[in-house]
């Protein structure tokens, strides 16, 4: 009898997040590099004013199930990259078993898409399309390994839900803050642009020079166009045309 290993593997996803309280709402199809979207309520046994603002934890996981003893992944660049640019906390959980009819995994590893892979990921994205701005991203793949760090221990459905807690530092929305914070730095530390403009006439090149000191109103822009350049020291090229006025 053929068993998928797959399927054993999102079985014991399910049952452990049943176990521990979590909502796991199964993606229909799997488009955007995610299984499952799981949400956790958040306490407000106190019932304070702060509680009461809390929003329940939510995050999306990747389930990997495998009989082999690698400890690592191929998975699609396309994939990693929605993730790594999700909001939420994203996660890669890796189960291994010794054969398709084992009831449970003998271990388990949890990789988070935290700040080191979002850079990681969004620097292969751009050496990617700077060689071919038509690359299929679904045929090129990154390597996901795990770790002894990223081991769950214990291997059940408690040892889940304690590495979760302890990768986003028990707080969803600072994780999920923090994230998209970084998201709109990463990559833009150290950009440049060349900036041309196309002067016709001198009554615009007057017009210009009394412009950008103040002397008059602001400048109309008749064209705009922006571009990347290759190997040169910026890697943006912007070009304004004036609009021509006449005399």
């Amino acid at each position: 009898m053929h068993v998928d290993i797959g399927d054993v593997g999102e079985d014991v996803f399910q049952k452990w997040c049943s176990s521990v309280g979590l909502n796991a709402h199964k993606a229909q199809r799997d488009r955007y590099g995610w299984d499952y979207y799981v949400e956790m309520a958040v306490s407000r046994t106190t019932g304070s004013a702060y509680d009461l603002h809390k929003g329940n934890g939510a995050f999306k996981v990747q389930v990997k199930s495998t009989k082999s003893r690698s400890t690592s992944v191929q998975v699609e660049l396309s994939n990693l990259l929605a993730l790594a640019t999700d909001p939420l906390p994203t996660f890669y959980l890796l189960l291994q078993f010794d054969s398709a009819l084992e009831n449970e995994p003998y271990s388990a590893y949890l990789v988070c898409l935290d700040n080191r892979w979002v850079e990681k990921i969004l620097r292969r994205v751009r050496e990617v399309t700077i060689q071919d701005a038509d690359a299929k991203l679904n045929r090129k793949k990154i390597s996901v390994s795990f770790g002894k760090c990223d081991l769950i221990s214990p291997v059940n459905a408690h040892g889940f839900m304690a590495k979760i807690l302890e990768l986003v530092d028990g707080d969803f929305s600072a994780f999920s803050k923090q994230k998209q914070g970084y998201l709109s730095e990463v990559g833009f530390e150290d950009g440049a642009a060349e900036i041309r403009i196309q002067l016709e006439t001198k009554e615009q090149q007057e017009q210009f020079i009394l412009g950008t000191l103040g002397y008059r109103e602001p400048i109309s822009v008749a064209s705009f166009q922006a571009w990347a350049v290759t190997g040169a020291e910026c890697n943006t090229v912007i070009e304004l045309k004036l609009e021509h006025h006449a005399a």
